[in-house]
């Protein structure tokens, strides 16, 4: 079996619906068993869940 990481650029930390989209297929991944990685230039949250907050914080901080 092929050991991978998935590096997710984009909007996860955003409010609208893009960062929702986005957010939703990183957390679908991630439910999948896939090694996500978030790399966002985001500096501070805009009004997300704390619960979805707190494990996106957990595949940002991943090197």
């Amino acid at each position: 079996m092929t050991h991978y990481q998935v590096v997710w650029r984009g909007p996860v930390l955003r409010a609208s619906g893009i960062g929702i989209a986005s957010r939703e297929y990183v957390l679908a991944l991630h439910r999948q068993g896939v090694d996500v990685k978030v790399d966002t230039k985001m500096k501070r949250p805009m009004k997300i869940g704390s619960g979805q907050l707190k494990k996106l914080t957990s595949f940002i901080k991943k090197s």
